[in-house]
């Protein structure tokens, strides 16, 4: 409906893109690379989430952060994010004196500190074995055998038909 009202506006907010200051992924912050550690874990759910969620362009405020708690598994977990989340609300600065661009990127760096290294503790702790029933995991094993009966072993001799 709004491109029969307005229909330039898709090309308009193209344009727009390269000025936005306030979002970015989180793996492009301070300390964010770190988060890439995460695809250690790749037959991990919880990992897969955390390494998409450290590369998607965000704001930098708490409530980006609720995705997150699909990362727990226990009670202690949950509790510890729960605690971090609230002390990053409780630290986040509440200056007149900073501009949006410099509270947003102070955000952002107490968000990768407070909220997703933590995860990334989380994540790291746990063996890297999926789930059973994963689709990613029966999907990486289908292609495996695939390529496996298709693709000769490097280094293993062809047999040859006389």
């Amino acid at each position: 409906m709004t491109i029969v009202l307005w229909p330039w506006w898709p090309g308009e907010w193209v344009a727009q893109l390269h000025t936005v200051t306030h979002m970015s992924a989180p793996v492009t912050r301070w300390g964010g690379p770190l988060l890439l550690l995460s695809a250690l874990r790749w037959r991990r759910p919880e990992a897969r989430l955390l390494l998409g969620l450290s590369c998607i362009p965000q704001t930098p405020v708490v409530y980006e952060a609720v995705p997150l708690f699909l990362i727990v598994s226990t009670l202690r977990e949950g509790t510890a994010l729960l605690v971090v989340t609230v002390l990053l609300g409780a630290v986040l600065p509440k200056s007149a004196a900073l501009s949006y661009n410099e509270w947003m990127a102070t955000s952002g760096a107490w968000m990768i500190a407070l909220v997703y290294l933590p995860c990334l503790a989380l994540v790291m702790r746990r063996p890297n074995v999926a789930p059973d029933g994963d689709p990613v995991e029966s999907t990486y094993r289908f292609l495996r055998e695939s390529l496996t009966r298709w693709v000769p072993a490097a280094g293993r001799p062809r047999e040859t038909t006389p």
